[in-house]
């Protein structure tokens, strides 16, 4: 069994509604709800990672080292952060 932590959260009024009518809809605690979105949200954040295997190939034409995957992968990366910002 997962090990819990106890936490303490401050909530605005239309939240605890939501999430107490939530639980009490499926027969869940609160906190259980709350565990679940979480879960679903790390779930989608991992599922939408890049994988390395992504860009295998990418560079084929040998113009670029190895030295240089720090510099690509950052600029890639740095791109990503911002297309994120502007949506």
């Amino acid at each position: 069994m997962t090990r819990m932590t106890r936490t303490q959260i401050s909530l605005a009024e239309d939240q605890y509604r939501y999430l107490k009518n939530e639980a009490a809809g499926r027969g869940m605690s609160l906190s259980a709800v709350l565990r679940e979105m979480i879960e679903g949200r790390m779930r989608k954040q991992h599922d939408e990672a890049p994988s390395i295997t992504s860009i295998y190939g990418m560079f084929s034409d040998g113009a670029i080292s190895g030295a240089d995957h720090d510099r690509i992968l950052g600029d890639d990366l740095a791109a990503r952060k911002l297309s994120e910002r502007t949506r």
